[in-house]
């Protein structure tokens, strides 16, 4: 929840397009290589 109110309060307070920049977050990687990294964050945490 902590996590969720930083992060509206960055959009908020930063002049950026936030659905551009997610269209483009994951361009130059592969379906495996997301894939990869999200097993890898579920492991740590």
């Amino acid at each position: 929840m902590v996590e969720a109110e930083r992060f509206i309060m960055l959009i908020q307070r930063e002049p950026f397009d936030y659905s551009k920049w997610q269209e483009n977050l994951f361009e130059d990687m592969s379906i495996e290589e997301i894939s990869k990294n999200a097993a890898s964050i579920r492991k740590k945490n």
